[in-house]
């Protein structure tokens, strides 16, 4: 199992409702990739394919008490899993590989975060 946590919600800028330039969506995407790359070499992950099958949790601390449409930030999360592929700990992301994640959602006041598990 691995398990890392980046210090921010998956981007808006992957919402279905966000309208936004394709450079914003590129940069937002290329961020993500990096800090997953990052959180897995401090986690002691070297680069290699571990999963062929796994299951995949996210969960997302939610800042604040505003109310959130869950299929909102579940579409927000596709470069997270994207990120998962390039940074090579699973060998894709699609349904044969990784079925359905789970996703869950929990009040974090100021401290916002999404904690990935691969298992």
């Amino acid at each position: 199992m691995i398990s890392i946590e980046l210090p921010y919600l998956p981007p808006a800028e992957y919402s279905r409702n966000a309208r936004v330039h394709w450079t914003k969506l590129h940069k937002a995407k290329d961020r993500v990739y990096e800090d997953i790359a990052i959180l897995l070499a401090e986690a002691g992950f070297r680069r290699e394919y571990i999963y062929i099958k796994a299951h995949v949790t996210m969960r997302f601390y939610l800042p604040d008490k505003r109310q959130r449409d869950a299929d909102n930030l579940i579409t927000r999360s596709k470069p997270v899993l994207d990120g998962l592929v390039r940074a090579e700990l699973i060998v894709d992301d699609n349904l044969k590989t990784i079925g359905a994640p789970l996703y869950q959602f929990e009040d974090r006041p100021r401290n916002p975060g999404t904690l990935i598990i691969v298992e």
